[in-house]
């Protein structure tokens, strides 16, 4: 029931009276928060705590590659010895295009991780959310 409630998303857990939402929000966040989840995260989850620190490893390496890119590329206006973010156009959508980018990453890399595509055992043409 449990490795079931995972794969559908479930987010009630311990009971649907007034108390039981403190509980499962606690649970949820133990299970889906980058940092909290490779300590607290549920055994019987999907997306197993080395390859939660996997993923922030591979996260943490392409937002440093896109920070820096980014500042040798496209480094904001200077006014007065300062950094002046709002007087550049140019580095504010760079920021935003790789900000979206890096959305896009994470989602891809939570989705391969969990689909049922690529455990051990898993069905590619039965169950595949790809």
């Amino acid at each position: 029931a449990c490795r079931e409630g995972f794969a559908h998303g479930r987010v009630v857990w311990f009971g649907v009276d007034g108390s039981g939402w403190r509980r499962d929000f606690l649970f949820y966040v133990e299970n889906t928060h980058t940092l909290v989840a490779i300590r607290r995260g549920h055994a019987l989850h999907p997306f197993e705590r080395l390859d939660r620190v996997a993923y922030l490893f591979c996260v943490l390496c392409l937002n440093l590659f896109l920070a820096a890119v980014l500042a040798r590329d496209h480094p904001p206006v200077e006014a007065n010895g300062r950094a002046d973010y709002v007087r550049s156009p140019d580095y504010l959508t760079w920021l935003l295009a790789a900000s979206a980018f890096n959305l896009f990453y994470d989602r891809l890399l939570r989705v391969l991780a969990t689909c049922a595509c690529v455990e051990r055992g898993g069905a590619l043409f039965d169950v595949c959310c790809l």
